[in-house]
């Protein structure tokens, strides 16, 4: 795993690709399958509210973008726990506003044979300053 990660790291230094894309995608579903949970992704799920992403100040007054990845697990409650940072460029910048935006999420509960079931499933945060 930590090859795969640093041969990405490596790749995206070159430039973007679909095939880099995917690469990362995989990567991010391993790391965030830890458990024996069901991984969705969050595409399919429903939020029931909106994402509410704070920018860091200092980050935005210096003109800092970047992004955020995170593997977390929606319940049969539809509440989020588990919330863990996969990967975020630059580092130790957005990943406090990631966490707490993401924590505050609700879903929709996934049924699965007529019963709510917890799903692990994972996001990526864009932090672009607004022009």
């Amino acid at each position: 795993m930590e090859k795969s990660e640093a041969l990405a790291q490596t790749a995206a230094g070159l430039g973007a690709s679909p095939d880099l894309d995917v690469l990362n995608d995989r990567i991010r579903q391993r790391k965030a399958a830890g458990g024996q949970l069901l991984q969705v992704a969050e595409q399919s799920l429903t939020r029931v509210d909106k994402l509410d992403v704070q920018y860091p100040a200092r980050a935005l007054a210096t003109g800092v973008e970047g992004w955020v990845e995170l593997g977390y697990t929606v319940g049969a409650d539809g509440a989020v726990t588990n919330v863990k940072i996969l990967n975020a460029a630059p580092p130790k910048v957005f990943e406090a506003s990631a966490s707490k935006a993401v924590s505050h999420l609700r879903y929709r509960p996934v049924v699965q044979g007529g019963k709510a079931i917890a799903v692990g499933t994972q996001v990526r945060i864009v932090y672009r300053v607004p022009k």
